[in-house]
């Protein structure tokens, strides 16, 4: 978690420009420090629910669902990159 959180921090901050480092980060900040607790409260609830095995999978599927929506917003933005350099 550690690795990860300096690694992502790292990566933001030098490939964002200078002028929008603050606001970036000061919106990066609440998403991972404070939705990782609200993830917590969420699974604690929902395995009182379902149990343990139901929690995992949901939560893999959501994972499923966010990669695959990551890819299509990816996916999109190189075509619209590609195309206006076709056009240039």
């Amino acid at each position: 978690m550690m690795l990860f959180m300096a690694t992502s921090k790292s990566a933001l901050q030098t490939s964002v420009p200078d002028d929008m480092r603050r606001r970036v980060m000061g919106v990066w900040a609440p998403i991972f420090g404070g939705m990782m607790h609200f993830g917590s409260l969420v699974s604690g609830g929902l395995t009182r629910k379902v149990g343990m095995p139901g929690t995992i999978i949901f939560g893999a599927i959501i994972c499923i669902i966010a990669a695959a929506v990551t890819l299509c917003v990816v996916q999109r933005r190189d075509r619209s990159a590609e195309g206006a350099k076709a056009k240039a």
